[in-house]
């Protein structure tokens, strides 16, 4: 994976919690807290993941 800090700073689109949620099977405050409070975990690290693939990755 490549260093996090080189990716430019993408503010996500409205409802980006709720899809995020819908793809890892989770609530969406699970997914504000993987991606804003950089909470430890599988499904936090799924999310993670999720989120780098489909905002960052696409830019």
């Amino acid at each position: 994976m490549e260093n996090l800090n080189e990716l430019p700073i993408i503010l996500p689109p409205n409802g980006w919690t709720e899809e995020l949620a819908k793809l890892a099977g989770c609530c969406k405050k699970t997914v504000y807290n993987a991606i804003r409070r950089n909470s430890p975990g599988v499904k936090a690290e799924l999310i993670r993941k999720l989120y780098i693939t489909k905002y960052l990755k696409n830019q």
